[in-house]
């Protein structure tokens, strides 16, 4: 059995990273109604028809209710877009945010389906037969060890 200690897994080798093509920033506003007394339960408030526990409090006096969003899709290199921004209030925020996120999603995974071969050059070519460690984790290379040409699937550029 793993002690207390290392029970827990923890990634850690953030530098043996490769950076995202495609993040998304989001953010969201919300007011706060009051609960009528009607539906105010001990330890529990109403959702979408069901009853949720609620920890820490004798009674909920407010819920909140989202009422708008804003968010940023990032492109990062080799990806050439700028930033794509959307923001939008009105009481169908929740619906139209994830209308519109999925459909932002549709696109990424159309773009990152790219999948071009590796672009050999006669400089890429002479770092792959001069390398002797992997420019991901930095473990040196064994004497007659099989490697994978580690390119980017949107350009083809060898990193």
């Amino acid at each position: 059995m793993p002690s207390e200690k290392d029970k827990i897994l923890k990634f850690t080798k953030w530098s043996a990273t490769l950076p995202m093509p495609v993040t998304c920033f989001a953010s969201f506003t919300s007011i706060a109604r009051p609960i009528q007394s009607r539906e105010r339960q001990r330890n529990f408030v109403h959702h979408d028809g069901k009853q949720i526990p609620v920890m820490g409090q004798d009674r909920l006096t407010e819920s909140h209710h989202i009422t708008g969003y804003s968010y940023v899709i990032v492109y990062s290199s080799p990806i050439d877009r700028e930033p794509r921004v959307e923001s939008y209030f009105g009481n169908d925020a929740p619906q139209r945010f994830l209308d519109s996120i999925q459909s932002e999603a549709r696109q990424a995974v159309t773009l990152l389906k790219t999948n071009l071969p590796p672009e050999h050059t006669v400089e890429s070519d002479r770092l792959l037969s001069t390398t002797s460690s992997c420019n991901i984790c930095k473990k040196q290379l064994l004497p007659g060890q099989v490697t994978a040409v580690e390119h980017c699937h949107l350009t083809g550029r060898i990193r």
